[in-house]
């Protein structure tokens, strides 16, 4: 008993710094960043109403349980301590790094990757790391004790339900490692698949049962259609489908298809505008089945189209990523400060009147990020490369590398899909790699350290 709580103060003390170093943009900007989405949020954790009615709402409950420090900056710092006990936890059992090293880790994560930037703005966005990695360490490591297994068990779930598409991104996470199980490669063993499996399942299972008793819609991801008919508009095949096929299909936009072939109207256009054809036809959730129709005929009509734009997009995601889009300026961010957190407003202005020191940031974490991922593959790539040359069984960095491709390629492919490739939804994985690439770096370190250890013993054994 004595050893644990020993070995806790070190711990809580890493955490503490480790979430002070996650917070550096926010202490950087001034203010906790805020998007356009963010207002809906910080409403919610006030009044347990979600306005657009087609979120999930248990990130606006983490709110909620912060609204006793009346500041968004605990907000900040409580995602920066979650995802710094989880990078403890994985550090702990994947590394034999003791606390300076890890502190080490923590810190080219915080300055050379974009983790801080999901985790300084008020959104879910940082629960989709804290997912990869707790499915991570859960489906490679049994004996991790229970409090830290519940811990993990808790932060699976509880990222699943916050957000439709980190939701989505793990479903084809999991699908992938299950094929991957079925060819008899396994990484990872059945029981613990199993079990993260049922977690998946359960936190389905929330998100049913929330949307069936507040939108009285038995659907997983509610605004998923309409995203997706935004999708269809930004790459032109909704226009055509309508004008070559409303006179026999009669769809629900058909008396809009003059609106909809405008030069010029786009994704957000129909997402957005209260006037405009969504709105008309019922909004988000009342022409949802509607929606579906329309997409299912769209996939069977232009199947070709569709897969190409598909695959474009998907590329166009994982090649343009850059943190800047968590820098929007909003009407809608503004008025949540003002309402909800009158007494910060003066840093919240001040905040964004400094556009140049927040730009020149932007850049130098593009930069710094851009040379840790490239070093990230060439480390990874080189060392799969001789593992399969030597035909070796792969090790944790090699399994971890694998693992961290499939979660960013699967969250590309989700968002890219459904939100004409956001940067921000890709760049909020790409820090998997580059935790990747350290651990490529540290075993690198470690063998060259053990190999001169061991000529130096042999220099000394040796007859002079």
């Amino acid at each position: 008993m004595n050893q644990k709580i020993s070995s806790l103060g070190p711990t809580l003390g890493r955490v503490f710094l480790s979430a002070l170093m996650f917070s550096v943009v926010a202490i950087h900007n001034g203010y906790p960043l805020t998007f356009g989405d963010t207002f809906s949020h910080i409403e919610f954790s006030f009044t347990f109403h979600y306005f657009e009615q087609s979120r999930p709402f248990f990130y606006g409950l983490l709110l909620a349980g912060l609204r006793p420090f009346h500041s968004l900056w605990a907000v900040v710092f409580a995602q920066a301590a979650l995802v710094s006990f989880i990078l403890e936890i994985f550090l702990e059992v994947e590394t034999t790094l003791k606390g300076g090293g890890r502190f080490l880790v923590v810190s080219a994560l915080a300055l050379g990757s974009s983790l801080a930037w999901p985790i300084a703005v008020i959104l879910p966005d940082f629960l989709s790391p804290c997912l990869a990695l707790s499915t991570y360490l859960l489906l490679r490591h049994r004996d991790l004790g229970f409090p830290k297994n519940i811990f993990l068990n808790l932060v699976f779930v509880g990222s699943c339900v916050s957000s439709y598409s980190i939701l989505a991104a793990e479903v084809g996470t999991l699908l992938l490692v299950g094929l991957l199980l079925a060819t008899g490669r396994r990484p990872f063993s059945l029981p613990r698949a199993r079990h993260v499996a049922l977690l998946l399942g359960a936190s389905l299972l929330i998100v049913l049962g929330t949307n069936r008793i507040l939108y009285r819609k038995s659907s997983v991801a509610l605004p998923g259609p309409a995203f997706l008919m935004g999708e269809l508009i930004e790459y032109r095949i909704l226009a055509p489908l309508l004008q070559e096929h409303c006179a026999q299909e009669n769809y629900i936009l058909c008396p809009y298809t003059k609106e909809i072939s405008q030069e010029g109207y786009w994704y957000w256009d129909f997402l957005t505008n209260h006037d405009g054809p969504l709105y008309r036809v019922g909004g988000w959730i009342a022409a949802r089945d509607e929606l579906v129709r329309i997409e299912l005929d769209a996939l069977r009509f232009y199947p070709k189209k569709i897969m190409v734009t598909a695959i474009r997009a998907l590329m166009a995601s994982l090649v343009r990523h850059s943190v800047r889009e968590w820098t929007d300026q909003s009407q809608g961010q503004s008025a949540g400060v003002y309402k909800r957190f009158p007494h910060e407003t003066a840093q919240f202005l001040r905040a964004r009147q400094q556009t140049k020191r927040i730009a020149k940031a932007i850049a130098i974490w593009d930069y710094s990020e851009t040379i840790f991922l490239a070093l990230s593959f060439i480390l990874g790539i080189s060392s799969l490369t001789f593992t399969f040359y030597k035909r070796q069984s792969m090790d944790s960095p090699q399994i971890y590398f694998i693992y961290a491709l499939t979660f960013v390629m699967t969250n590309a492919m989700v968002c890219s899909w459904f939100s004409t490739g956001s940067p921000r939804y890709t760049e909020r994985t790409m820090c998997l790699l580059i935790l990747a690439g350290i651990l490529f770096a540290v075993k690198s370190l470690r063998l060259f350290a053990k190999t001169r250890l061991s000529q130096t013993k042999s220099s000394y054994a040796a007859p002079q």
